[in-house]
């Protein structure tokens, strides 16, 4: 204030248009560079590759920051996104830097397949905050794709036998599960919708739990359903109960896009939630922007025989493979022919409003990605336990060799599902790309119902 109050004075001295004229061109530069600063206040990192990566191949490394695109300087991951879908040439200039000095590489324009965040300095919590420490990183790109299964692998480390993510879902049957929500909905990959493969392992692995649902007004998710909907001040107050007794809570949408996360913490009487979530602006714990809608309590934990737990996965699969529809979810081989259904029916895109197509679009990806990563997991899982199912290896080895026949498959249809952050997907989403989506789907089904035969034997 000291310093505008004298310019102000010295203006009303001078009274000179020419000095007007300076005075607004100083401020004006100060704020642009306040604003400079301001939204280059954090770093973008890379924090993993796709295996096909470009710009892996071109000699970047986990760890380096993304500084220009096509020679401008990149200021978020969603800017980046706008200028690639700029690009005209077939090749294109990125600057990263690592340990200070900068990298300049030319790759091929598109998919720079890597998994990039955003970074803030850490936080100073308050000294009366209350924080549960030791809760490790959740991120894209870590091999952890599934949220919710995450966030119970960061809390199995922690508090439980450390069964890692792998493991837990194939055990919690989320690997060999595909559900899909009529019309295509981003929710589909979710672990607790349809049939809730997260609720089901946590009980398998001895934890008490409770769901909590935020109250909404006309419309709202607890109007659907009376158990556990509580108000804003309820559940930080049980938010503030948990934390206090030793246990982080499960929530969803504390940061950016609905994704499960766990609040670590609190501060300020439970004013703001100290958190770990795929959308962390920080490298240590971060502090929510949003009050989750729905949140799962983690109240303690028995000890638990997981002996035979491994067999039991495999009856979970077949459940999943033969029951049509959990919670309007269609599951198994009823959900990808109603997912094939909807592709070829070009009315049902020709009908919806712009903003909704645009949802459908990313939903399909979305359960696309999704559905390679859950069968990935599943050859895994059977591959590094093999031992544990009590069953014939032969009869594993046969499973592995069918999901990974889907797993080359679903990659190949890949090109025809291209990632909604990656390109511009209002060019290449056409029936023929849709149609083609749907022939790989086809031949998927053909091998599902080979497992299914297989499992219903067991």
């Amino acid at each position: 204030m000291l310093l505008l109050d004298n310019i102000i004075e010295n203006f009303k001295e001078e009274e000179d248009l020419m000095n007007y004229k300076i005075i607004l061109c100083v401020l004006f530069i100060i704020l642009s560079v306040t604003l400079l600063f301001a939204e280059n206040s954090f770093e973008i990192v890379i924090t993993n590759f796709t295996e096909d990566s470009n710009l892996k191949a071109a000699g970047a490394e986990i760890g380096d920051l993304l500084i220009n695109y096509n020679d401008i300087k990149v200021t978020s991951i969603n800017q980046l996104g706008e200028l690639k879908i700029k690009v005209m040439s077939d090749h294109v200039r990125v600057m990263l830097q690592r340990d200070g000095k900068n990298i300049k590489v030319s790759i091929p324009t598109g998919r720079l397949g890597i998994y990039l965040q955003e970074f803030s300095k850490d936080h100073k919590f308050d000294r009366n905050a209350v924080i549960i420490e030791g809760i490790g990183k959740l991120d894209w790109g870590i091999g952890m794709e599934n949220s919710f299964l995450a966030a119970v692998t960061r809390i199995e480390e922690k508090f439980g036998d450390d069964i890692n993510y792998l493991d837990l879902v194939g055990l919690s049957g989320y690997g060999f599960r595909t559900h899909i929500f009529d019309g295509l909905c981003p929710s589909s990959p979710d672990a607790t919708v349809g049939w809730d493969c997260g609720s089901y392992i946590l009980g398998k692995l001895g934890y008490k739990f409770q769901y909590y649902f935020l109250k909404k007004d006309e419309g709202g998710l607890a109007a659907t359903t009376d158990i556990g909907a509580v108000s804003e001040d309820e559940m930080i107050m049980i938010i503030k109960k948990n934390i206090d007794s030793g246990w982080p809570v499960i929530a969803i949408d504390l940061i950016e896009i609905p994704e499960w996360g766990i609040i670590t913490g609190y501060q300020k009487d439970g004013k703001e939630l100290i958190c770990r979530t795929y959308y962390d602006k920080t490298r240590g714990y971060d502090i929510a922007s949003k009050m989750p809608w729905i949140i799962m309590t983690i109240e303690g934990k028995e000890d638990a025989d997981l002996s035979g737990l491994y067999r039991e996965s495999l009856t979970v699969a077949r459940k999943l493979y033969n029951t049509p529809e959990f919670n309007k979810y269609f599951s198994g081989i009823r959900g990808l022919k109603e997912w094939i259904k909807l592709l070829e029916n070009e009315e049902f895109f020709n009908n919806l409003k712009e903003k909704k197509l645009q949802e459908v679009k990313h939903a399909n990806w979305w359960i696309y990605y999704s559905l390679i990563d859950a069968k990935v997991i599943a050859v895994k899982y059977l591959e590094n336990n093999k031992d544990k199912f009590g069953l014939k290896v032969k009869i594993i080895d046969r499973l592995i060799s069918l999901y990974t026949k889907q797993v080359e498959l679903l990659l190949i249809g890949s090109d025809f599902v291209p990632d909604t952050r990656e390109v511009d997907i209002n060019a290449v989403w056409t029936m023929e790309t849709l149609q083609n989506q749907a022939d790989i789907l086809k031949k998927i089904v053909k091998l599902e119902r080979k497992v299914n035969l297989i499992l219903l034997t067991l």
